[in-house]
């Protein structure tokens, strides 16, 4: 069951909240994510379709049908009564399209790589991954060596290319979260006197099954109460410090949070190997900036794969052709037994509002970022759908 502590709890963990902060001598300031989207540098003046520096002949191209369904064992013929728009049967059976009649969301390796066209240019957001600055983009603020792989693999799809907060593709993955789906939570706590300048800082995500609070305009309402979740695939603690009020983690940080996922077809879990963070204050109190890491390649494939059909047709992407892409350009090795890399470096943008984090009985305000002892709950993962690209044989 769903729900958000009104404001007499609030005033009460509150209150709660500033006598354990006293008490403990030191200081927590809890945010609520309100927004978060793949960090793709976007220096085109145009719609994200359009040409631009980033992508010369604009965004990838949809792809084209009836080629992709000619096989040795389909005829011309065939193909245009399957693409026929009064009978259309692409989704039923568009990714049975390998040389034996595999389905190639389920074996993209079963047809020859048809190639996706990269990003050109050196700018980049994000963060310096492998610590040589020698390699890479160089960051928007002039910080060499900046390692985002996945955007220059994948900033020319549809889906992701527009400037911050106005990716293609990216809304409906927010507007799941604001509508109820789940709720992110980030707690900072330290023990000096300053919490915007504090050397030792503990820095945790938490999952909430709670209703965000929206206001008339459909943001995220500040300084509401959300119980955490405890299951352990989506809360992290690392350890950073604060600058100015930025919060920053310059240490290589395993980082675990809840992704922003649509249901059923990208795994729940944002899983970042050697993750890094940098978040500035905004005017009204809340946080934006970058996270990122290395990402493991399989949620990438598997998300896209398991609406192949819906996803080639609308966010035009080639799903063969991701896959190779995602094997070309991975550049880290998340499992050490792995035979070749097996993650990619990549970049988010995030939006946070000012939040109250609750022990997950709704009574006790967290004073301090810690890893809590929870079970996996399956009912988080009980809509991912299978991979699928046919209901038939054709």
């Amino acid at each position: 069951m769903h729900f958000t502590l009104k404001l007499p709890a609030v005033l009460a963990i509150m209150t709660a909240l500033t006598t354990s902060s006293a008490l403990a001598d030191g200081w927590v300031k809890s945010y609520a994510l309100e927004m978060q989207q793949h960090a793709f540098y976007f220096p085109g003046d145009g719609t994200a379709e359009a040409p631009g520096p980033d992508c010369p002949n604009g965004a990838l191209p949809a792809i084209d049908r009836r080629k992709a369904l000619k096989t040795s064992y389909r005829t011309w013929e065939e193909v245009d009564k399957l693409l026929d728009p009064e009978n259309p049967q692409w989704a039923r059976i568009g990714g049975i399209r390998g040389p034996s009649k595999e389905n190639v969301y389920e074996k993209p390796w079963s047809v020859p790589d048809p190639g996706m066209t990269p990003v050109e240019g050196d700018v980049a957001y994000g963060f310096d991954l492998d610590g040589d600055p020698s390699t890479g983009f160089t960051g928007t603020d002039g910080t060499p060596g900046v390692d985002h792989t996945y955007y220059y693999m994948a900033g020319c799809m549809l889906a992701y290319r527009g400037r911050l907060k106005n990716e293609a593709g990216e809304s409906f993955a927010t507007e799941y979260m604001l509508n109820g789906a789940f709720a992110v939570l980030m707690l900072v706590s330290g023990e000096g006197d300053d919490p915007a300048n504090d050397d030792s800082v503990k820095i945790a995500f938490y999952l909430s099954d709670d209703d965000l609070v929206k206001d008339a305009n459909g943001d995220v309402t500040p300084d509401y109460s959300y119980r955490i979740n405890t299951d352990p695939r989506f809360q992290s603690v690392m350890s950073g410090r604060t600058e100015n009020g930025m919060v920053i983690v310059d240490e290589p940080s395993l980082i675990k949070l809840h992704a922003q996922v649509n249901a059923g077809f990208f795994p729940p879990q944002l899983k970042l190997f050697r993750g890094q963070l940098r978040l500035e204050p905004n005017e009204d109190c809340g946080l934006h900036g970058f996270i990122g890491g290395y990402r493991e390649i399989k949620p990438y494939y598997d998300g896209w794969a398991r609406a192949g059909t819906i996803h080639e047709a609308v966010s035009r992407i080639d799903i063969p052709a991701y896959w190779y892409a995602l094997h070309r350009n991975a550049d880290f090795k998340a499992n050490p037994d792995a035979e070749q890399n097996d993650a990619i470096s990549v970049t988010y943008y995030m939006r946070l509002v000012p939040a109250f984090a609750v022990e997950p009985d709704g009574r006790t305000a967290i004073t301090q970022a810690k890893l809590y002892e929870g079970e996996i709950e399956e009912r988080l993962s009980a809509q991912i759908r299978p991979i699928r690209g046919t209901s038939g044989s054709q």
